[in-house]
């Protein structure tokens, strides 16, 4: 059975780790400043939260179906 024609998809199924992509992952994450590093990228994502619309009125599309 072709899985990516029957899926619509052309990605290559997935394999498993071998030793240098785990000796890779674990020299990017076993770093002595990973916490500095996950402090500022979670600053940064909150920074691209929207800001909360208190004076818009949110539900104003259902007015006309009630």
């Amino acid at each position: 059975m072709d899985y990516a024609a029957e899926a619509n998809s052309f990605a290559a199924p997935l394999s498993p780790l071998r030793a240098r992509d785990t000796q890779a992952l674990s020299e990017l994450f076993l770093r002595d400043d990973i916490y500095a590093i996950e402090a500022d990228v979670s600053q940064r994502l909150l920074a691209l939260l929207p800001e909360p619309c208190w004076e818009d009125d949110v539900f104003a599309f259902l007015k006309e179906f009630l």
